[in-house]
């Protein structure tokens, strides 16, 4: 078993090297990027479709194409930061982000929304059509 700082050096570690693999080649182009299995399979977007492609827009400031290639990765990123100090300040006993009251549903709201996003950006219509990675 690895202790928890090793631990926590290797997934920073390997989040250093996905971040300057992302930044370095661009998804549209390479080859190593995995297709998703799920759009392969049934021709539909899954949350995640356009993920690669927006980070990588992302990491070169493009905020208006990483936007349209993913737009629930905006929100994603700022509940996961704020989950993260949230969950440090929790652990000290001195601040809460979130009344007390939600901190059971936190999850299953967000896997809510998650499977509301993934049945909207598969709706042909506009403005549904918009969220489909582009």
């Amino acid at each position: 078993m690895i202790p928890k700082p090793a631990s926590s050096l290797l997934v920073g570690m390997m989040v250093g090297v996905g971040i300057i693999l992302l930044y370095g080649f661009d998804p549209l182009t390479s080859k190593f990027y995995p297709p998703c299995i799920f759009y392969r399979l049934t021709h539909w977007y899954c949350p995640g479709c356009g993920t690669g492609r927006a980070l990588h827009a992302l990491l070169h400031l493009q905020w208006k194409q990483a936007f349209s290639y993913n737009p629930i990765l905006f929100p994603m990123l700022i509940f996961l930061g704020w989950d993260k100090i949230r969950s440090y300040y929790q652990l000290s006993g001195k601040w809460y982000l979130l009344p007390q009251k939600w901190q059971p549903y936190r999850e299953w709201i967000l896997v809510g929304v998650v499977m509301l996003y993934w049945i909207a950006r598969n709706i042909p219509l506009y403005p549904f059509s918009c969220l489909s990675p582009k």
